[in-house]
């Protein structure tokens, strides 16, 4: 019903994708901040190692946009808290996020 109200093709479950799994969420989500941690979940936000984030308008299909957002590996992982840190002490930094020592 919401799909034929929006202009969307229907379809079943057969022959599904994983990009038409995706396609779906970006269409349902999007305007509710999705995009961006369903790219870096998916590591979809990195184009060859560069770090930069293009890869929305091939990812639902639709017009590129114009914007320039730097993702690089350090962003693929979120830092553990400190109070994490602090609580167990067998949990560590997540390597790119440790704190550059001097002379780095």
């Amino acid at each position: 019903e919401v799909r034929t109200r929006a202009g969307l093709p229907s379809f079943s479950a057969e022959g599904l994708t994983l990009l038409d799994i995706m396609s779906e969420r970006a269409y349902e989500l999007v305007f509710e901040n999705k995009m961006l941690w369903d790219q870096r979940r998916t590591r979809k936000a990195l184009v060859d190692g560069s770090g930069q984030f293009t890869s929305i308008e091939n990812f639902v299909g639709h017009q590129p946009v114009n914007f320039n957002f730097e993702f690089s590996n350090k962003h693929l992982l979120s830092p553990v808290s400190g109070t994490e840190l602090d609580n167990n002490r067998k949990c560590t930094q997540n390597f790119e996020w440790l704190p550059l020592q001097k002379g780095e």
